[in-house]
Order: C-alpha cells, then sequence, then structure tokens
C-alpha cells in the first residue's frame, strides 16, 4: 500500500491562495514591463527598437501560457487536489477561491523606422523593465517556495513537484532572455548614437 502524508486543508486553503497572490503580481509586473517597452517607443524609434518589439511579441503567447497556469490552472488545481483528499477523509472544509483566467499580456505596437534615441528617457523605461522582470522572478520562487512547503507526499506530489520546476524554470529564462535582448538592443543603439556623435563633431565642436 503507498504511504500518502498530506495537509489537504492546507494545499486547498493556504498553498492555492498564496500562488494565486503570487501569479496574479507576476502578471501585473509583466504587464508593467509591457507598458514600459510601449511607452520607449516615445524616445526610441527604428530598426532595433522594431525588433525587440517583435522578439517580446513572439514571447506573449509564452508568457499568456505561463501566467494562464500561476493564475489560473495552478491555483485550481490546487482547490482540486486538496478536495478530492478530503473527499476520501469524508471531510469539508472552506478553500480558497479558484483561478483568475482574465489575465492576458496584449501584443505591442512597432513604431516608424526613422532612428530616434533619447538616452535619458530610453534608460529610465529600460530600468522599470529590468526591475518588473526581476520582481517576476521572485513571484516565481514565492510559488515555487509555497508549493514545496506543503506537507505532502506520495506519488501524486513526486509528479507535482516535478512540473512546480518545470514551470519555475520555464518562467526564468523567459524573463532572463527578454531582459538580455533589450540590454542588447539598447547597447547597440547607444553606441549607434556614440558614433554619430563622434563623426558630428569637428575640432571640439558639435554641429
Amino acid at each position: 500500500m503507498a504511504v500518502i502524508q498530506v495537509d489537504y486543508e492546507d494545499i486547498a486553503r493556504n498553498v492555492a491562495s498564496k500562488v494565486q497572490t503570487s501569479g496574479l503580481a507576476m502578471y501585473k509586473d509583466i504587464e508593467k514591463a509591457r507598458n514600459a517597452l510601449q511607452n520607449m517607443g516615445n524616445c526610441w524609434t527604428g530598426e532595433r527598437y522594431n525588433l525587440l518589439v517583435k522578439e517580446f511579441n513572439t514571447m506573449i503567447a509564452k508568457l499568456n501560457k505561463i501566467l494562464k497556469i500561476v493564475c489560473d490552472s495552478l491555483p485550481s488545481a490546487l482547490v482540486q487536489i486538496g478536495s478530492n483528499y478530503a473527499i476520501a477523509d469524508e471531510e469539508t472544509f472552506q478553500s480558497a477561491k479558484g483561478g483568475n483566467n482574465s489575465c492576458t499580456i496584449n501584443v505591442l505596437s512597432a513604431k516608424g523606422k526613422v532612428f530616434r534615441f533619447k538616452t535619458a528617457e530610453v534608460t529610465q523605461q529600460q530600468q522599470i523593465i529590468s526591475n518588473a522582470f526581476a520582481d517576476c522572478i521572485t513571484h516565481a520562487s514565492n510559488i515555487e517556495q509555497a508549493c514545496y512547503n506543503v506537507v505532502w507526499e506520495g506519488k501524486a506530489a513526486k509528479t507535482f513537484y516535478s512540473k512546480i520546476g518545470t514551470i519555475k524554470s520555464s518562467l526564468t529564462n523567459s524573463f532572463e532572455e527578454v531582459k538580455q535582448r533589450l540590454n542588447d538592443y539598447i547597447g547597440e543603439a547607444s553606441a549607434q548614437v556614440e558614433v554619430a556623435e563622434s563623426k558630428n563633431t569637428v575640432g571640439g565642436r558639435s554641429y
């Protein structure tokens, strides 16, 4: 007979609530980063900005899939897991509410091809994006920690923990990838500005 140890009430009430809270916080931070990247188009236009927007848009489907998991599917699954064990134990309890399926990130719009780059404004938006994605990684860690701290042992638990680890890894890789591409493109655009500035400076005078 399988040996199972589980605090099903904690899973369905506390863990589900913690996961959903962190998931919703993650959604808000991704939306914050998305809006900052869109606002960046007011101070940076050109080929590199449009390439960055294109790359971010290709990742939106993946990010929305992840948000669906952490905001909706995972909290709902935790409630169901606890409920299934409670039924087996012939017990009832008040669980956390189910997931939230309204967390969706919309695509960005590209800007004109004429090059424009305002360093101070771009840097400001870049910092907002970097901070938002750093916070997202923290939320992913909080979700993982909430799930790992639950009292639950058995075959089903091992399968569940394996999936949680995969979700955390996918989240972290996605956020780090966007941050790296953002830094690369901004660095290239900044270098382009410096080269142009150098060419337009003659004898210590700028024209």
